[in-house]
């Protein structure tokens, strides 16, 4: 089974409850299953990236977040035809939810949590 988790926020360096649940959900399903993490970071891009985890540089403002979004959810549908699963890890990722809905893929759609990190960065 091959798995997709779309999150905000740096997984590979937790530095809150959201971050360190989202990565002990990529764990724990990396020992079993394919498991592909496009996660989009305020601060500075890690350059010593995981393989399979994807990070992309958003703005600090609401405008940005969307077409950013918007944009990747379009742009990485070649990644979404290749998952069984989308995991949505945050209520602002609805275009990607929407375009893995349109290929016909099971969504997994958790919105615990996700409005910490967008405050934090809006400040």
């Amino acid at each position: 089974m091959k798995v997709l988790i779309v999150t905000f926020g740096d997984i590979q360096n937790p530095t809150n409850g959201y971050l360190m649940r989202v990565n002990y959900i990529f764990r724990c399903l990396n020992s079993s299953t394919d498991v592909n993490v496009i996660q989009f970071i305020t601060d500075r891009v890690p350059i010593d990236s995981i393989k399979g985890i994807y990070s992309f540089h958003v703005n600090n403002n609401y405008a940005s977040y969307l077409f950013t979004f918007v944009w990747k959810s379009l742009s990485l549908i070649f990644l979404l035809k290749n998952q069984d699963v989308v995991m949505i890890e945050g209520s602002m990722f609805l275009p990607f939810a929407i375009t893995a809905k349109i290929l016909r893929k099971k969504v997994v759609y958790d919105t615990h949590g996700s409005i910490v990190e967008v405050s934090k960065g809006v400040r």
